[in-house]
């Protein structure tokens, strides 16, 4: 009983010790606790993260750095940042955008008749757009082919992914209609199936020893079908909706309203979103171009290592930017100026919280990370330390790309984004040029100095636009850059001291060893820097009302 009592008592101790005691980040912590839609939503998007992990993994175990990987990650780069990340990110901003107040103020029969149309609307614009891809084909493949049989080779794989660019729109318009409903959940976790699906069949086909290029076709052919897994889990999620409501679906019945309203918004929404997104998404295609002329296996290992260093962004970005949106918007709708520099303030410290210490540990551990992940089968240590050196260029670049991404989300909120995406799209052009000009001189670390330079611009004058265009200012953001710097200081000697841990004989860097090896350093290095912030006011959140 005393035992118990003085155990209790010890690990009392032990979380004051470590856990930040001033009262603005013990706010900061029960707000954390209170906000349990943000928490879940984080978690899921790691889920997300962790299965795509998974199938990367498989996928890179399978495939290595070859040339049937190369073929492989450069027709999906291709039709998947098009149909995926550009049109059918911007169906689904566009969607929720739209249908939001339609959700508050129609009936449930009505919202379901307006949604169905805009589906149809958004199908009939994805068939458009695959068209146009199917046309453009040849000349796109022939940009990343080194020769006639990869040609050959990447054009069945293109044939079997251009359904995808049908499918993912419209499961992005009916999660738009879900998320305006309320329903975030479902809508975050069902990409795990299609990396399920993707997962399973690169393990079957490594069992069954296929050839490469014919496993490179199998897989585009299961990512398809992942795709369209994901758009019958959707469209069951909707169905069970309307059962739940009690909604018979009436074709010809008359609407209260325009809908020519839902038309025009949604295609001008899609359109300037699409933009921003295609401006963004076109520096990976000269980040790719770049990768392609440093020799064999270099493009492969460029797509493993994006994966890598775009997580802290998949995972704390993305929620905290659709958790912090709504309460800027409201606030900037109504004036409320004091609430707006506050809100804006959290944005940017939980970015520079969360991301800095983890663009640190990426960068120290980017050798035995790799090594963890995907060595192992074809890939092999000369795969390993290529991809680390692409890792490395991303982990520069993680800070400034989450802010810059974060940014430009708040700043929708304003109403005027055509600077913005000019900027935008001025910014990602140099950043594109110097890429293609400087990767083959100075080598895979460029590419990463290259995003990092061209989002740190994007988020400087975002940050400056949205004060400018509010009229508001940032109080006391040098003290918030030097607490961060003296914790984030600390965090770096311990990443360095700790990486001596790997260089150790024992072959501990990569295997269960090496992954348990490194998750305790990554809790130890993230407690410390949890001290280090005590007492020195780090971040104080409320919630956006």
């Amino acid at each position: 009983m005393h035992f118990d009592r003085g155990y209790r008592t010890a690990a009392a101790r032990l979380v004051r010790a470590v856990l930040p005691a001033s009262a603005r980040v013990r706010r900061w912590m029960g707000w954390l606790q209170t906000h349990r839609v943000l928490l879940s939503m984080m978690l899921l998007n790691a889920a997300v993260a962790l299965s795509g992990f998974g199938k990367d993994v498989a996928i890179a175990g399978y495939l290595g750095t070859s040339a049937a990987a190369d073929a492989f990650a450069a027709t999906y780069a291709i039709v998947d940042t098009i149909g995926n990340n550009v049109f059918g990110s911007a169906v689904n901003v566009a969607a929720a955008a739209q249908l939001g107040d339609w959700a508050e103020r129609l009936r449930p029969q009505d919202y379901t008749r307006i949604a169905v149309r805009m589906v149809g609307l958004v199908l009939c614009m994805s068939v458009a757009v695959a068209a146009v891809l199917l046309a453009v084909r040849m000349p796109f493949l022939s940009l990343y082919a080194r020769n006639a049989a990869e040609l050959s080779g990447m054009s069945s794989m293109y044939l079997w992914l251009l359904p995808s660019v049908m499918i993912y729109p419209c499961y992005y318009a009916v999660a738009g209609a879900m998320q305006a409903l309320g329903h975030f959940r479902v809508s975050i976790s069902v990409p795990i199936l299609l990396n399920l699906m993707v997962l399973a069949t690169s393990q079957w086909a490594a069992l069954h020893r296929m050839p490469l290029t014919q496993g490179a076709v199998v897989l585009c052919a299961s990512i398809t079908a992942g795709a369209m897994l994901m758009m019958v889990s959707m469209a069951f999620v909707w169905v069970r909706w309307q059962r739940k409501n009690d909604i018979v679906f009436q074709r010809r019945t008359r609407l209260d309203f325009s809908i020519k309203t839902l038309y025009t918004g949604l295609v001008r929404i899609v359109i300037s979103y699409a933009f921003y997104l295609g401006c963004v998404q076109g520096v990976g295609f000269a980040e790719r171009f770049a990768a392609s002329k440093l020799g064999p296996g270099s493009l492969a290992a460029l797509s493993y290592a994006y994966r890598v260093g775009q997580v802290p962004n998949w995972v704390f970005i993305s929620a905290l930017g659709v958790f912090l949106l709504p309460g800027f918007g409201a606030a900037v709708a109504q004036q409320r100026m004091h609430e707006v520099e506050r809100i804006l303030r959290q944005a940017v410290e939980l970015c520079w919280m969360l991301c800095l210490p983890i663009s640190i540990v990426f960068f120290v551990f980017r050798v035995p990370l790799v090594q963890i992940l995907f060595e192992r089968g074809a890939f092999s240590q000369h795969s390993a330390a290529l991809t680390a050196t692409f890792v490395g260029g991303y982990a520069i670049a993680i800070v400034m790309q989450g802010l810059s991404a974060l940014l430009f989300r708040l700043s929708a909120a304003t109403g005027r984004l055509w600077l913005p995406v000019v900027v935008t799209g001025l910014s990602c052009a140099g950043n594109a040029v110097f890429d293609i000009l400087m990767t083959p001189h100075f080598g895979p670390l460029t590419i990463g100095v290259g995003a990092a330079a061209g989002s740190g611009f994007c988020s400087l004058f975002l940050l400056w636009y949205v004060r400018r265009v509010l009229g508001i200012e940032l109080r006391h953001a040098p003290q918030t850059v030097r607490r961060f710097g003296l914790a984030n200081a600390a965090v770096l000697l311990m990443a360095l001291g700790a990486l001596q841990l790997f260089r150790m004989p024992g072959r501990l860097s990569n295997g269960w060893g090496g992954a348990l090896l490194l998750g305790g350093v990554c809790i130890v290095i993230g407690l410390v820097y949890l001290a280090m912030l005590r007492g020195r006011g780090a971040v104080g959140v409320t919630t956006p009302r």
